[in-house]
């Protein structure tokens, strides 16, 4: 195969090896796609289930070793999330710009994707979808867990000055963490397969 880049140039001719290689590498990426997907799914499902049940029965019996990490582990399943989205958007690119460019004369759909904003317009609001699941789970979370430990009987916390301290302390880590995620999640909420 040709040094020559696909973007911005004339496709270089292939040999049957090279369109061979191209299709593994296409098929290789789709299902690496299909896979994400399903990982992603799974992950916005869990989440969904998973965190509210356990914050309840964390609050019921007053576990606030589950509770306090809870908002931790929120951030961790979102920044999860973005790593598997970031994967399906990294194999869309090279999709569209390093193997559908060499078969000019078949549209290829990631390229399709990236030709008009409403084609991409799902993916933009899963991405807000998913934001606005983080949000109120991570705010639920850490508000719980605060209240918890303020309300809790338990021996090592009936000192008001550690009680107030811890609180203090988690209530600035949690709002530290939950920024720097949600930050990062929302910057430019754009419609495109090429940009987070």
């Amino acid at each position: 195969m040709s040094d020559t880049p696909c973007e911005g140039g004339p496709p270089v001719p292939l040999d049957d090896l090279d369109k061979q290689f191209l299709l593994e590498q296409y098929r290789t990426l789709r299902e690496e796609i299909k896979a994400i997907k399903h990982r992603i799914f799974g992950l916005t499902s869990g989440t969904a289930i998973i965190v509210p049940t356990l914050n309840f029965f964390s609050v019921q019996r007053d576990y606030i070793v589950i509770l306090i990490p809870l908002p931790f582990i929120i951030a961790a399943l979102a920044l999860n999330y973005m790593a598997e989205r970031n994967a399906v958007i990294r194999a869309g690119y090279f999709i569209a710009h390093h193997v559908e460019t060499r078969f000019p004369q078949v549209p290829g759909w990631e390229r399709w994707l990236e030709a008009e904003a409403k084609n991409r317009e799902v993916g933009r609001w899963e991405k807000i979808g998913f934001l606005s699941l983080f949000v109120i789970l991570y705010l639920l979370a850490a508000a719980t867990s605060l209240q918890t430990i303020w309300e809790s009987r338990m021996s090592f916390l009936s000192l008001e000055n550690i009680r107030t301290t811890l609180c203090a302390a988690l209530a600035i880590l949690y709002l530290y963490v939950g920024y720097r995620v949600a930050g990062f999640f929302s910057r430019g909420i754009k419609i495109s397969t090429t940009t987070w």
